[in-house]
């Protein structure tokens, strides 16, 4: 009898041994993410013309991009499709984080101080490549399509955008998504990011050169704003330093061309550089021609670096300050050559007097109707402008119309920037008008700009641009056929419509 109770109990005891070691642990899914926001920096002036001037910042966090800063020492929540919270973690100083977290996890959420709360699919984490990007924007912005375009039958270019920064809202996931074709709901296949699958686009930056554009820039109460040196702002400076800014975080897939534009347009490829400057002689005194590109596009930035300087009037480049008398310039007469060259440039000078071949008049829809020509026949899906002006059209030979339907007929979005002051007037808000609806009507964005912010501006347009998604719809768009794309994303709706 006590054997037999013996045997059983070991029969027993087998068997409990063999239940759990074939037993099924709850099975896990590893995630690992970076958080971010986008910032405002007030020394933005400062950091970028001494980043032009050869100063090394550290980049103490590789995955955030330029433009947004790091939601650090947050709480991640990862819930199931009941809104429970099965784990959580929290990121480090860089936004980071990963974690083994229960296979009923299907949304990753994230709290922080005056930020909306971050919400979005646990799939966006899941990437077998470099850390998912996720962001979440100001408590007091909402979200929205800034810009859509159709970059082949079934494939859809658009970007989100927040109200207040305009910066790029990364991590969107597809299940926030829904496509129209006409009344009739599609399917979207596929969603990815330009990117995570480095889809190249093609941009060219449009910039005025008008004589408006040497004023000074002012801020709220009409005070002289100053360079971290003391120097005054004008307007040239503030938009060299805004396009050095976009330049600095072009990707490398990306082919960049610039237009400058007064009374005459000029597309600043080879050809036209040795027009325009033919007095450039390098350091040691040796007349030379500069040569980046043919067809006027580079994927090389540093390339684009001497057109910007060269756009600057009041760079150091030009050894003889082609407007010592003129009064915009005021109390800085004198003293006038404040920038140097960025670092990137080559060592070259301008030595003619009076050699700086712009500010009569403004053309910028000449301006844009050259750039709409130019990128027409670039192989790249992703063709896009981005215009910049401080004034009112007086010399242009098209009409705004003739622009908008030209864009529309190539589709090309135009993403337009007023770089106007604090004093309203008519001419002001006609020419605010005009840009405005140039963007509006080809499905791009506008943003009216005072003062430093024009810096902020191309940088979140250029984000914009950089993290735009791209749907593949799985019906096809027919000539004529609108094509919607809706977000529902964090309680928050949007839409955008685009004719292909």
């Amino acid at each position: 009898m006590k054997t037999k109770t013996l045997f059983t109990l070991s029969l027993l005891s087998l068997s409990i041994g063999l239940t759990a070691c074939g037993a099924k642990s709850d099975p896990k899914k590893s995630v690992r993410g970076t958080l971010v926001v986008p910032k405002a920096s007030k020394k933005v002036i400062a950091k970028v013309l001494q980043k032009a001037n050869g100063v090394q910042f550290k980049e103490t966090c590789s995955n955030v991009p330029a433009g947004y800063k790091p939601l650090k020492g947050v709480k991640v929540e990862f819930v199931d499709s009941g809104d429970k919270t099965l784990d959580d973690t929290k990121t480090n100083e860089c936004g980071e984080f990963s974690a083994s977290v229960p296979e009923g996890v299907v949304k990753v959420k994230a709290k922080s101080s005056g930020n909306k709360e971050l919400v979005t699919d646990v799939s966006v984490f899941q990437s077998t490549g470099a850390t998912s990007l996720a962001s979440t924007i100001p408590s007091n912005a909402e979200y929205q399509i800034s810009s859509m375009q159709m970059t082949a039958d079934n494939k859809i270019a658009f970007s989100v955008t927040d109200t207040v920064t305009n910066n790029a809202v990364i991590g969107i996931p597809d299940s926030a998504l829904s496509a129209k074709i006409g009344v009739n709901n599609v399917g979207i296949s596929k969603l990815d990011s330009a990117a995570n699958i480095s889809d190249p686009a093609s941009v060219t930056l449009v910039m005025d050169a008008s004589p408006s554009m040497l004023d000074k820039v002012r801020g709220k109460n009409q005070q002289i704003l100053k360079d971290d040196k003391g120097h005054f702002l004008s307007r040239f400076r503030v938009a060299t330093i805004a396009a050095h800014s976009y330049l600095d975080n072009v990707p490398e897939s990306d082919e960049s061309s610039l237009i400058v534009f007064d009374e005459y347009v000029r597309f600043l490829n080879d050809q036209m550089v040795s027009n325009l400057f033919r007095s450039l002689q390098d350091k040691n005194g040796n007349s030379i021609t500069y040569k980046f590109s043919e067809d006027g596009f580079t994927k090389k930035e540093s390339k684009l670096r001497l057109l910007v300087d060269l756009y600057n009037p009041y760079s150091t480049l030009y050894t003889n300050f082609p407007f010592s008398s003129d009064p915009y310039i005021g109390f800085e007469v004198g003293a006038v050559q404040l920038d140097k060259k960025h670092k990137d440039s080559p060592d070259v000078n301008v030595t003619a007097d009076r050699a700086y071949p712009w500010t009569s008049g403004t053309s910028i829809f000449d301006g844009i109707g050259k750039a709409l020509d130019t990128l027409t026949e670039r192989k790249n899906a992703r063709k896009i402008v981005i215009a910049m002006s401080d004034g009112g059209d007086n010399r242009s030979s098209l009409r705004k119309s003739q622009v908008i339907n030209s864009a529309k007929a190539k589709a090309i979005p135009v993403h337009t920037i007023f770089f106007s002051d604090f004093l309203d007037s008519s001419e002001s808000r006609r020419a605010k008008e005009a840009m405005s609806s140039i963007a509006k009507d080809t499905n791009a964005s506008f943003i009216d700009v005072k003062g430093t912010n024009l810096v902020s501006a191309f940088r979140s347009i250029q984000t914009s641009i950089t993290f735009q998604y791209l749907a593949n719809l799985i019906d096809k768009a027919k000539t004529g056929d609108k094509v919607t794309i809706s977000l529902n994303y964090n309680g928050v709706k949007a839409s955008r419509s685009v004719t292909r």
